[in-house]
């Protein structure tokens, strides 16, 4: 393994890596001699610096000694803390729903965010949650309901809609569970640390049994976001534009249109990666001697590196959600809207040995200084892709994955016409043509004091 510089080991030891793999011999830097009537250089040495001492003497310092190097101007060196938010939406089409309207005139909807914190320093080294909203629509006989759309005198969402007037604008004060939303907010340090955010919007219509299987998923999703590679390139991204990614575990069959159950808008036809496991909704049959949501989730999380200890995790999570059920105005009136995700000692431990072993065998320093963009490991990252030839529909989910880098981009360069404000970036779902939905969440970044 080649000589780490001093630098080099200050990461190396920010990101956990084992004692014995830090002692690695350091470079010394060439003696140089002090004199009053001489220079002697070191060997390479072609200038020197000299200064007059205070009794008229020269002191050399080898090598011109130069400042230390300032980062490129726009380069993010100090921490900060920052928010994510879901301002409002935007309707290009509204989605194919229920003809007869019994739960309310056009779209009724809900907002869905997977957020994961990733910090290199943290024992954990990962947090991660999901949090969603209050339903919106139609309030006529769900009272409960976040007003809005333009359907009927009390609400309903249909093409042409937006929320709030001006759905970039943050209205009134930042919510948990209505807009504006919420997502995310802390502190993030330049090199280490990372916020994965996955905004979503799902068609309400009784049953969360999809919802729950998607939550499942992001046990899959995050062991993907753990692999070495793609956890360097995550603390060092400078993107804020949102990665299309396949959810993994979700696949829906097409004969959606008698279908009451949750579902989100953005899905497509396609086909599934090697390394990802499905389950389509409504299993047949319940395993023998087996516990069906456990079996539900080991199915899902086939192809992690834990798949049974987390599967034994996420399947009480299945039945909660389930359980909400056919007891709609109770759930919206007292169920949590942020649900901690499964991630414990192990998890960090196993994700932490890979990291060491992942720096070790690639050269250590050099691939902490140049790591693979995010963008060219998406292959990585992305569990289906589309196939327009295909019969099966899978929920492409948009992802962001934000550092102090791409956040100050983000302010930078994100689009400010017409009234926008600074760090205003949309996300943007399109179904598959029959099931007609079409989306644009307006999220916004943002620098706190």
């Amino acid at each position: 393994m080649p000589a780490f510089r001093p630098s080099a080991v200050a990461v190396l030891i920010a990101v956990g890596i084992p004692a014995q793999a830090q002692q690695q011999p350091v470079e010394k830097p060439p003696v140089r001699t002090i004199d009053s009537t001489r220079i002697v250089r070191a060997p390479g040495d072609t200038t020197t610096d000299t200064t007059k001492t205070g009794t008229g003497g020269v002191v050399t310092s080898g090598p011109k000694l130069r400042p230390p190097t300032a980062p490129p101007p726009g380069v993010v060196t100090v921490p900060g803390r920052y928010r994510v938010t879901l301002n409002g939406f935007t309707v290009l089409r509204q989605t194919y729903d229920n003809p007869v309207q019994t739960d309310g005139k056009g779209d009724e909807i809900y907002f869905a965010g997977w957020v994961a914190v990733i910090d290199t320093a943290s024992p954990m080294m990962v947090q991660h949650y999901v949090v969603q909203s209050r339903e919106a629509g139609d309030r006529n006989g769900y009272p409960y309901r976040v007003r809005a759309g333009s359907a009927s005198q009390a609400g309903g969402i249909r093409t042409g809609d937006k929320f709030p007037a001006t759905p970039t604008q943050r209205a009134g004060a930042v919510s948990p569970d209505s807009l504006p939303m919420l997502l995310w907010e802390g502190e993030l340090v330049p090199g280490r640390s990372a916020v994965v955010v996955t905004p979503t919007v799902w068609e309400w219509d009784h049953n969360p049994e999809l919802f729950a299987y998607w939550v499942v998923s992001r046990g899959a999703m995050l062991d993907r976001v753990m692999k070495p590679e793609v956890l360097l390139a995550s603390i060092n991204n400078r993107s804020w534009f949102p990665l299309d990614l396949g959810s993994p575990g979700l696949v829906v069959h097409t004969n959606m249109f008698a279908d009451n159950r949750d579902r989100p808008i953005g899905l497509e036809l396609g086909r599934p990666t090697p390394e990802a496991s499905f389950v389509a909704p409504q299993p047949a049959n319940r395993p023998p001697g087996g516990s069906l949501l456990g079996a539900i989730a080991e199915s899902i999380l086939r192809f992690t590196e834990r798949a049974q200890p987390l599967a034994q995790k996420y399947s009480p999570l299945i039945a909660k959600l389930m359980e909400t059920a056919g007891r709609v105005a109770q759930f919206a009136a007292t169920a949590s809207r942020k649900t901690p995700l499964p991630y414990d000692a192990a998890d960090a431990s196993l994700a932490r040995g890979a990291l060491s072993r992942f720096l070790e065998q690639s050269g250590g320093a050099g691939m902490l200084a140049r790591p693979k963009s995010l963008q060219s490991l998406q292959g990585a990252l992305r569990s289906v892709v589309r196939d327009y030839t295909a019969r099966e529909v899978y929920f492409f989910e948009k992802t962001l994955v934000l550092t102090p880098q791409a956040i100050e981009d983000a302010l930078q360069q994100a689009a400010t016409a017409g009234g926008r404000p600074r760090g205003s970036i949309d996300v943007p779902y399109a179904d598959h043509a029959p099931l007609q939905g079409r989306y644009i969440l307006h999220l916004q970044v943002e620098k706190l004091p």
